[in-house]
């Protein structure tokens, strides 16, 4: 019923693209994270989530520490939940992929992750004001999942 709502709100929202486009943005995340590519995340994150990721990122980089991320696939992403409260719409989608991410100190010794493909599940919530001009969903949280 929600996402009938979000459309009713917002005619260019389309329930049946969105999980494909949040796959985009679920990939675009996740490199320019492991990247430090602190532009690309402050156009699809939130204020609070973007200065939890630059937080990190700085640490990384005070340490000299590099991280690297390669998404082997994305083998689930489905809307798990939608919510419209006034023309605030926030919509989860679970993620279930598989990746290779790990990070570095400056000899190259892995100090965090692995070097071998591992199965991430994760739900993120993406929100956006359907009242606004500006069409880009922000992702306001991000969660581990069993």
């Amino acid at each position: 019923r929600a996402l009938q709502d979000i459309q009713s709100a917002d005619r260019n929202f389309n329930p049946d693209t969105f999980a494909g486009q949040a796959v985009q943005a679920y990939e675009a995340i996740v490199l320019a994270f492991a990247d430090g590519d602190r532009a690309t995340l402050k156009d699809l994150l939130s204020e609070e989530v973007y200065n939890n990721f630059e937080r990190s990122i700085s640490d990384r980089d005070a340490s000299n520490h590099a991280m690297k991320t390669d998404i082997l696939s994305v083998d689930l992403a489905e809307i798990e939940d939608a919510t419209l409260m006034g023309s605030d719409a926030e919509i989860t989608i679970r993620f279930e992929t598989e990746m290779i991410s790990q990070t570095q100190d400056e000899d190259g010794v892995v100090v965090s992750g692995d070097p071998h493909p591992h199965t991430v599940k994760e739900l993120w919530t993406f929100a956006r004001n359907v009242r606004s001009s500006n069409p880009n969903w922000l992702l306001i949280t991000t969660r581990r999942v069993d």
